[in-house]
């Protein structure tokens, strides 16, 4: 049985990407149960360094086991984030990775123990704002998502 997962809406949107012209910064998958509070199994800061972020501990992203991200990657941390936010934060929003056109933005992780799960994408825009799905296992589980006004 695959892992059964969960929206959850933690920033811009959620998901293991089908994106156009995003660029996904980390994923966080949680597991919970209808009696526990969620705990993290996964936290990857994609094409960025290990780090923490809310109490959360990353895994940099270009050595994680079992995920891949892309098709292209993007690191620059002299990007200005609108508004402000603290060092770890904009150190993980500032690494990224993105697809556009007909080559979308794709995460994927694999050796997931069957479960239920809640997967949140932290997102950001650096240029012009997009709207794009969002797909998981191939169902799209988000539509018309906004991604805001870079910064």
């Amino acid at each position: 049985m695959r892992p059964q997962l969960q929206r959850a809406w933690r920033r811009t949107s959620t998901a293991f990407a089908l994106v156009a012209l995003l660029l996904a910064s980390a994923v966080v998958v949680t597991a919970s149960t209808a009696t526990a509070a969620d705990t993290v199994y996964r936290a990857i800061n994609l094409n960025g360094p290990a780090l923490t972020v809310g109490g959360v501990a990353f895994e940099a992203g270009t050595t994680a086991p079992n995920v891949t991200a892309g098709p292209y990657s993007f690191c620059n941390q002299g990007v200005p984030l609108i508004p402000a936010t603290d060092t770890a934060t904009a150190t993980m929003l500032r690494c990224s990775a993105f697809g556009y056109g007909a080559t979308p933005a794709q995460v994927s992780m694999t050796a997931i123990p069957n479960g239920t799960y809640k997967v949140s994408l932290y997102t950001w825009e650096d240029n012009a704002s997009q709207t794009f799905n969002v797909a998981m296992n191939g169902t799209t589980v988000a539509t018309n998502v906004v991604s805001g006004a870079a910064g």
